[in-house]
């Protein structure tokens, strides 16, 4: 099994017509995006890796997520939560439905979200 750190392209889709191919830095955008959207997430960092067994076809996806999560919400929940926001983002906009999703909490702030004023 050979597995490693990625920073290249994905391969979403290939037939006739062509292919279509997707960043990493994508991939790790769209899945950060969707975990920042948790209420209860302060700040997330995510590695992505790739794996594929010798003789497989297929490569398989890993996500790792170090978060920083606030004090509002059980840890718990907020991590179920994350899961559950980045595997739906991940299938409905790249259509990625194989996806190894880690997540450990790195450290639990009280500290509030700094005050975004609003644009009007």
């Amino acid at each position: 099994k050979t597995e490693r750190e990625t920073s290249g392209e994905l391969l979403l889709a290939s037939d006739l017509a062509g292919s279509i191919h997707v960043s990493t830095a994508a991939v790790k955008g769209v899945a950060e995006r969707a975990a920042r959207s948790v209420r209860g997430v302060r700040d997330v960092q995510t590695t992505l890796r790739v794996s594929r067994a010798k003789n497989a076809a297929e490569s398989v996806l890993r996500l790792s997520m170090q978060l920083v999560l606030g004090t509002e919400a059980p840890i718990k929940t907020v991590a179920d939560d994350v899961h559950d926001a980045v595997a739906q983002e991940l299938e409905a906009l790249l259509g990625l439905s194989d996806v190894e999703l880690s997540i450990a909490v790195a450290d639990i702030t009280p500290a509030k979200l700094p005050h975004q004023p609003r644009v009007s």
